[in-house]
């Protein structure tokens, strides 16, 4: 059985406050984006990964590998697998790759077996695995908060074009946040664009990600990639997430197409996308 594991972008990203387990609260507005790894489950006489496109580590750390041993303890399937996965995304770029790969495998097991799961279930597992694999289980946009664990999905009226533009070094979402100031970093005003996007007003101007300074401070590629980006063209740039990518978006696809062409030759991975609605 097959499926496609959507990536995202967070279109604003409010990191609220630090709770005393030591998780940030967060508010963010994450939209999936018609960017995705493929992966493919099948029955198999061994636990058995493939991957096809690049040279990926299946051990512990791996989401796949955690949510196939998930769900193999929590529904007692004695079954082994095949994974097949045609790798895309690339990682450590604030694009939940890892996540939307362990989602995707919650969800073929889930139709695999007719589990019928129920919102408190998946969530449950979910959160088991990652912050932001719930999200990428249902690939909607939607309204964020707390530590991943609670969705409110959102209309948004426009239809937008995405350009990511990563740089060729990651960064550690850990040491992003160990890096972050909460009394310095960016606050946008989620409601205020919450409003926007259903209203189908410009929101360019209010979005912000509070994890954009630590991101730059752990890999100033970031800098010159936001800078690169406006010299372009592009009169909105922001990191995603925790970074690497830098995105920017735009009605006007053609406007974004000539962007990624005056960027070609500076060394960076890109990708023209739209946001799912």
């Amino acid at each position: 059985m097959k499926d496609r594991a959507y990536c995202k972008i967070n279109l604003a990203l409010d990191v609220v406050g630090k709770r005393s387990d030591g998780y940030h609260e967060l508010r963010t507005i994450m939209v999936p984006l018609a960017f995705f790894d493929e992966i493919e489950v099948l029955k198999n006489e061994k636990m058995e990964y493939v991957s096809l496109k690049h040279p990926l580590y299946f051990d512990e750390n791996n989401t796949i590998v955690k949510a196939v041993e998930l769900m193999k303890k929590e529904f007692e399937i004695k079954d082994n697998f095949k994974i097949i996965i045609s790798k895309h995304l690339p990682i450590k770029a604030g694009l939940a790759g890892g996540s939307a790969d362990g989602a995707a495998i919650i969800r073929i097991i889930n139709r695999m077996y007719n589990l019928n799961l129920d919102f408190k279930t998946i969530q449950e597992l979910c959160l088991k695995i990652g912050s932001d694999v719930l999200f990428n289980y249902y690939n909607k946009p939607a309204l964020v908060t707390g530590t991943g664990d609670k969705l409110q999905f959102i209309d948004i009226k426009k239809n937008y074009y995405v350009l990511i533009v990563k740089p060729r070094l990651g960064v550690s979402t850990k040491e992003c946040y160990e890096t972050l100031d909460l009394n310095t970093c960016g606050h946008p005003d989620i409601d205020l664009i919450l409003d926007k996007l259903k209203n189908g007003e410009d929101i360019k101007e209010f979005l912000d990600n509070s994890l954009q300074e630590p991101a730059i401070r752990l890999c100033p590629d970031i800098k010159k990639a936001l800078k690169d980006l406006k010299e372009a063209g592009s009169d909105f740039a922001l990191v995603s997430g925790s970074g690497s990518s830098v995105f920017t978006i735009d009605e006007d696809e053609n406007k974004l197409n000539e962007i990624k062409k005056s960027l070609l030759n500076k060394g960076y991975f890109l990708r023209s996308t739209k946001i799912l609605k």
